[in-house]
């Protein structure tokens, strides 16, 4: 009886320590320069962290704060998203005026057009544009997962290819939906001239369907980069891996994104 009883104790913690169990995903990326570096990701409980070699970016959606830190140079910034297309603005013009100073007088105000015609197309509504999401034939197994082949498509035109993995569907469960989209669609709005495609119901339908193992997304002029898992865990991931280390000071952005 009292075997049994221990055995009953210990099924129940582990479900409860399971139920309570974040994700560890290990990726190998390339970028559009043909640079590949491996990256982790940590997602429990409505907060995500990527580590990659140079930086580390952290979203906690329950405060709706984004963080980005420099190991390097144990600094970091933080904020709403909304702040983090502010600050980036203001950083970028920053960087632009310390650069003018170094130039002859005549290319000063060429300069001072491009800056001002960044900041109107910024300020313009965005295009909207139709996302086309395509299942294809194709699938692969990945880190012993199993991925359906997906093409999104937006305007017609192909802009990312991604495999799917159902069985790791999951892994969405650690975030509010809600929120995550939210935060998301605020970090999105930051650039170009189009509704980004990565915020749209299509997609976001997409990627409710299980994880995506494996992705290739297509730029102008041919340009492309890739995302490759290589490694999933569940795991109970502490509470400290979610915070900023001690000792480390906090920045503009302009320190952040400049390097200095």
């Amino acid at each position: 009886m009292k075997a049994r009883t221990l055995s009953l104790v210990f099924v129940v913690v582990m479900l409860a320590s399971n139920a309570f169990a974040g994700w560890m995903i290990t990726q190998a990326t390339r970028d559009i320069t043909g640079k590949k570096e491996d990256q982790t990701v940590y997602l429990q409980q409505n907060k995500v962290k990527t580590v990659m070699s140079d930086a580390t970016m952290m979203f906690d959606l329950d405060k709706e704060l984004l963080y980005l830190i420099n190991p390097d140079k144990k600094v970091y910034w933080s904020g709403k998203p909304e702040d983090m297309k502010k600050s980036t603005e203001e950083a970028q013009k920053k960087m632009m005026e310390e650069q003018m100073k170094k130039v002859p007088p005549e290319q000063r105000e060429a300069m001072k057009k491009y800056m001002e015609q960044m900041q109107a197309q910024k300020a313009s509504p965005k295009k909207e544009v139709k996302v086309t999401v395509k299942k294809t034939g194709e699938k692969v197994t990945i880190a012993g997962y199993s991925g359906q082949k997906y093409q999104i498509l937006v305007n017609g035109k192909l802009r990312e290819e991604t495999w799917i993995a159902t069985k790791l569907k999951n892994v969405s469960d650690e975030f509010d939906r809600a929120k995550w989209e939210k935060f998301q669609k605020a970090l999105t709005e930051m650039g170009g001239e189009e509704e980004p495609f990565s915020a749209s119901r299509e997609y976001l339908d997409l990627m409710e369907k299980g994880f995506s193992i494996k992705s290739i997304s297509y730029y102008e002029e041919g340009e492309k980069s890739e995302n490759v898992t290589t490694k999933v865990e569940k795991k109970k991931i502490p509470a400290s891996e979610f915070q900023i280390p001690k000792g480390y000071k906090k920045v503009g952005m302009a320190e952040i994104v400049g390097g200095r």
